[in-house]
């Protein structure tokens, strides 16, 4: 087989390059997707530059010729409905790595794989036990190699590196909440790490690393209104490198950099919290852990304890080395391509806090993940009435319909409405199209099991109570809607029809 490799950032590229390493000419060629400067210079002596496109049309041509895609997320947008859509035309497979740890990280909730690829690679023993745990991909195209992306993968990307240690301190942000609405850190809470540091007067200057996906002027600006200035770390370099060149290296327990600042073997690695949500806090919080800020529910830990750092690389590798061969002769024999287009059930426990596939396999590693409770998402909403507050209702309730109506789209109405409505229509303009399958769901009366889970119940309470009940527009908008759907076929061109009037009609309404 030969196929290549998408990148989207630049530890996208870097993997790529490690799996082309690994695979030799199996991988013709790595693309990088709306990349800015992102290159492979920093790997090969050659020089080889990476191809970058804008769009996914560019390389239609190649895909006669290739086999396989290698991804590393699957998020429902329009640039991976693109990449889907020509996969399925030239029954070219999508295979994707998990290159995050996403469940370990966030207590099983899965955020960048929302679309099903032809094959799931997970990023450990630990993510795959909690994959088939929790059924969230197909067994059977679940292909489990080990931690691929540990060690061995770090001594590819930096052999005989040397940086000079500095009495420095590099602070490494998780994603902040307007990246993501429903566990991202707010500016507040940053400052109050960055001021805890800055008050310790015990490094020669503090060096922030920011989410890469995240807009840092937005955070700059803040920083500047606060009356601080601070420098921004070089993501052309991988965070492992960069973390070489600090005496101490700070990172949250729900952002991914722990799993390659786990391996620096000379800096002082801290870890902070806002909550205990992820097995990171649990296993390395205790009660010697530093409040940094009570109100804001930040906590501080030095990592000190050998035992338990080693325990938790195991966690990442079951122990073992990763299955390298094995992987070799999966991309040398052919494989199945599969053209439904289903939204994986990652989701389905994001709402119900059905953490039971979490606690049944922490057991083996002797962590307490602690009972949520359902009013804390609810309480949270209520307090607050910001533009914010508002938005994470509509995501709530975007994240319930999707949770509950795929049952019905795979079940029912795979071959009716998937493709041409559900998959083309509803990712472009998701929370009004949410909206709309709500209206649906209700007009021919689908069980949904919005009984059985309170919470969800709950957000679809304060979505009619704040948004739609006080809006007249839509109001207007969902009866005519209601009238015409007994009538009319539900079309995509239809659909489409009604969701650029609703847009129309909450444009008007901003203003």
């Amino acid at each position: 087989m030969k196929g290549i490799a998408i990148a989207k950032s630049q530890h996208h590229i870097n993997k790529s390059f490690y799996l082309k390493n690994l695979l030799g000419d199996r991988i013709l060629d790595i693309i990088s997707f709306r990349s800015k400067s992102f290159n492979g210079e920093h790997f090969f002596k050659n020089k080889r530059k990476v191809r970058s496109i804008k769009s996914f049309k560019q390389i239609e041509k190649i895909f006669s010729k290739i086999d396989f895609v290698i991804i590393f997320g699957f998020h429902a947008n329009k640039d991976n409905i693109e990449l889907k859509n020509i996969s399925d035309k030239y029954n070219v497979k999508l295979i994707l790595f998990q290159e995050t740890h996403m469940l370990t990280t966030h207590l099983g909730k899965i955020y960048n794989i929302i679309m099903n690829p032809d094959y799931l690679i997970p990023s450990s023993d630990f993510e795959n036990e909690m994959i088939e745990e929790g059924k969230y991909f197909p067994k059977e195209r679940l292909k489990n190699f080990g931690n691929i992306f540990g060690q061995n993968y770090l001594n590819f990307l930096h052999d005989k590196i040397e940086r000079r240690k500095q009495k420095n301190l590099l602070l490494v942000f998780s994603a902040p909440i307007n990246l993501d609405p429903i566990d991202g850190e707010t500016f507040e809470q940053r400052l109050a790490i960055i001021k805890y540091f800055q008050d310790k007067k015990a490094f020669k200057s503090i060096i922030l690393r920011l989410h890469p996906f995240e807009d840092t002027n937005s955070f700059l600006s803040f920083l500047s209104k606060n009356k601080i200035k601070l420098f921004l770390d070089d993501h052309n370099i991988s965070l492992f490198e960069s973390s070489l060149g600090y005496s101490n290296v700070v990172s949250s327990t729900t952002s991914e950099s722990l799993f390659e600042i786990i391996y620096n073997p000379s800096s002082d690695i801290f870890i902070y919290s806002r909550d205990k949500t992820s097995i990171i806090s649990e296993m390395f919080l205790n009660e010697k852990s530093i409040y940094i800020d009570a109100d804001l529910n930040l906590v501080l830990k030095k990592l000190e304890n050998k035992k338990l750092i080693e325990r938790f690389k195991k966690m990442l590798s079951g122990g073992e080395d990763p299955h390298i061969e094995k992987l070799k002769l999966f991309f040398s024999k052919e494989k199945k391509h599969y053209k439904e287009f289903i939204l994986t059930q990652g989701w389905d426990d994001f709402f119900s806090f059905n953490y039971k596939s979490t606690k049944d396999l922490s057991k083996i590693y002797k962590i307490n993940v602690p009972e949520v409770r359902d009013g804390n998402i609810i309480n949270q909403i209520e307090q607050s009435d910001t533009f914010s507050a508002k938005a994470l209702r509509i995501q709530a309730l975007s994240q319930t319909i999707v949770s509950n109506f795929r049952v019905k789209i795979t079940q029912e109405f795979a071959q009716k409405i998937s493709e041409k409505i559900f998959v083309s229509s509803m990712v472009k303009n998701f929370k009004i199209q949410s909206l709309i399958f709500w209206q649906y769901i209700r007009f021919h009366n689908f069980k949904l099991n919005f009984s059985k889970i309170e919470l969800q119940r709950e957000v679809i309470f304060l979505v009619e109570r704040d948004f739609y009940n006080k809006n007249l527009a839509l109001k207007i908008a969902f009866k005519i809607l209601n009238s015409t759907m007994i009538i009319l076929r539900f079309s995509a061109f239809k659909f489409l029809i009604r969701s650029k009037v609703l847009k129309l009609l909450l444009f008007i309404k901003n203003k």
